[in-house]
């Protein structure tokens, strides 16, 4: 469970941050378009090359959070999973042993099925 609680920490720092990379892919797109209008006058001082470059860097950077995330949320899951089966087993071992504790005159007040439907929940 502290695995699963810390993993959770990790996505939740890791979904800003692919905001900032997503926001960043934006700015260089304005930036590239503004470099290249149609005005003779103005210099472009970023070329198509650097573009291209630093459009490759954030698709990597892009992917790798992904990947990250996809892990990370694996990893979330299987524990919290693994918790939540843990925690129902010992639950219904709990309600087998008062179960076991009662008196023969208690079934008799049940329905047939009760005790195996409460059991499979």
């Amino acid at each position: 469970m502290f695995v699963g609680f810390i993993a959770a920490l990790c996505a939740g720092t890791l979904y800003p941050t692919l905001q900032i990379v997503f926001g960043t892919f934006l700015n260089t797109f304005v930036q590239h378009a503004t470099d290249n209008t149609t005005d003779p006058n103005k210099n472009p001082s970023y070329s198509g090359d650097d573009f291209l470059r630093e459009i490759g860097e954030l698709c990597l950077y892009s992917a790798g959070l992904g990947v990250g995330l996809l892990v990370i949320n694996y990893i979330i899951l299987s524990t919290f999973g693994l918790s939540a089966a843990n925690q129902a087993y010992k639950i219904r071992c709990l309600f087998m042993a008062s179960m076991l504790k009662q008196d023969i005159a208690y079934f008799d007040t049940k329905q047939t099925g009760d005790f195996a439907s409460v059991m499979t929940g």
